[in-house]
């Protein structure tokens, strides 16, 4: 055997003892953990991964994880397994090896309306905060009583919950008929701010405001209340064609991969009346193929445009249209999202 062929068999591992070592390490990890019960396949934010997942004796919604070799994960990532989310708590900042950190199961699917009308949707883990009391107050001398009972609220610190801040109020009961509403008195933004991080969201009991909480049909079918709710304006400017007709789209600018939403046409006139029995037809204008499909229901005149569940998607867009007698009268842009 040639120098040469001994120095390239010698260093297929590395240059030195401590980076052979290392790598042939990994490498073992790499052939053994897939034999192992413990290794599952998950996704990590919408995307494939494999974790190794062990029971942590103390809570049994807690695991705890450990990456493969090569691969990562940070505090404030959702995890989707075992047909539940979780959110990881905990993670090693050395990943040399691989990456140690736990996880935890979310119980209750946060949702509330942003500023543009759209929906925030956001698994979250909740716990009863309520300590040293019964739970209630005695108001205006004891002639009535309200609820003071504390919820703390732990979701991943993204553009969305980072600005949540008090008086946003959120409903946390499953009791459909006569849900308790909750309102955030504190975010507590920065104790952990690791990785992504995640935020602890103080709520405590607030009155029902019939005025402006309403239970609301969801696109998926789902009914949830929202608190404070308020109609999405549309998102089509209001231009009326060469008879007087002002064609809207009604619906957000943005659908989600893997998700449907709904979008209604209104025909009014001049003075804001609404006008029936217009014929007209709708359009997409994509170069998505099928990833991209819609339903018309022209009884209630609505159009219900379905995006695959492709990451490629994400960033791209298409046109709606609405058309009447070969003319288009109303288009609008709608932008594809990621679900995080």
């Amino acid at each position: 055997m040639d120098w040469d062929t001994y120095n390239a068999r010698i260093n297929i591992y590395g240059t030195n003892q401590r980076e052979r070592d290392l790598n042939r390490f990994k490498d073992g990890v790499g052939r053994d953990a897939p034999t192992s019960l413990s290794y599952k396949n998950v996704k990590l934010n919408d995307i494939d991964i494999n974790l190794v997942i062990d029971s942590d004796n103390t809570h049994p919604y807690i695991k705890l994880i450990k990456s493969i070799p090569g691969k990562s994960f940070e505090v404030g990532d959702y995890v989707q397994w075992s047909n539940v989310w979780w959110i990881i708590i905990e993670a090693d900042a050395d990943d040399e090896l691989y990456v140690d950190g736990k996880m935890q199961q979310c119980n209750w699917e946060l949702i509330w309306q942003r500023k543009d009308g759209s929906f925030a949707r956001y698994w979250c883990i909740d716990e009863n905060a309520t300590q040293y009391n019964s739970g209630e107050t005695s108001m205006n001398n004891g002639k009535a009583t309200i609820g003071s009972s504390q919820h703390m609220l732990t979701v991943p610190c993204n553009e969305d919950t980072v600005i949540v801040d008090t008086p946003q109020r959120f409903f946390l009961d499953r009791n459909m008929s006569n849900p308790t509403a909750y309102k955030v008195t504190q975010n507590d933004t920065v104790s952990y701010n690791y990785g992504k991080g995640i935020l602890k969201i103080t709520t405590t009991e607030d009155e029902m405001n019939p005025a402006v909480d309403k239970l609301i049909t969801l696109e998926t079918g789902e009914n949830v209340w929202i608190a404070d709710y308020f109609s999405p304006t549309p998102t089509q400017p209001e231009v009326p064609d060469d008879n007087g007709v002002i064609t809207t789209i009604v619906g957000r600018t943005e659908i989600v991969i893997g998700k449907s939403r709904t979008y209604t046409i209104q025909f009014k006139n001049e003075d804001d009346e609404e006008l029936s029995g217009i014929t007209y037809s709708t359009n997409i204008i994509s170069d998505l193929g099928d990833k991209v499909t819609y339903v018309e229901y022209s009884e209630s005149q609505t159009i219900v445009v379905t995006v695959a569940n492709d990451n490629a998607l994400i960033d791209s867009s298409f046109v709606l249209q609405v058309i009447v007698d070969t003319e288009v009268v109303c288009e609008t842009t709608i932008n594809i999202t990621g679900l995080f």
